[in-house]
């Protein structure tokens, strides 16, 4: 999932033109994505404004790689190499696990997934909801 915030123009009547252009833009994004991670068959995008505009609205885009020819793959790399999109050399890439419960204090961080395996981070999140539950309980 890929999320951009694009400045929203101060004179609305250039608004229409703005949500053509961050469209495109949010497009051009998740081609430089799937370049960059090529094993991702599923890309979605979310554009919005940035916070105190005066506008609101989003754009989402869901893009189904599965049947990408060579020629899709190609053009997409064409996009990131003449807009400079998603460079090595220009972005940062982190990846964090948030839990949906606080963590108790005195207890253990529960370990984060690395594995695929769905069932296990199921069982997990079962895990850490049923010790926030139990240790939240009025007494």
């Amino acid at each position: 999932m890929y999320f951009f915030i694009y400045p929203a123009p101060e004179n609305h009547d250039e608004y229409a033109r703005y949500r053509d252009e961050r469209g495109g833009w949010l497009f051009a994004y998740c081609q430089a994505f799937k370049v960059k991670h090529p094993e991702l068959q599923i890309i979605v995008g979310i554009a919005c404004e940035p916070k105190g505009s005066n506008g609101g609205s989003e754009d989402l885009i869901y893009i189904d790689t599965t049947a990408w020819t060579v020629e899709d793959m190609a053009e997409a790399q064409q996009v990131r190499r003449e807009m400079g999109l998603l460079l090595d050399e220009n972005v940062r890439e982190v990846h964090r696990q948030d839990w949906e419960f606080p963590i108790p204090e005195g207890s253990k961080a529960p370990v984060k997934a690395k594995s695929k395996n769905i069932r296990k981070n199921k069982e997990n999140r079962r895990k850490m909801i049923k010790l926030s539950r139990k240790r939240n309980r009025r007494k």
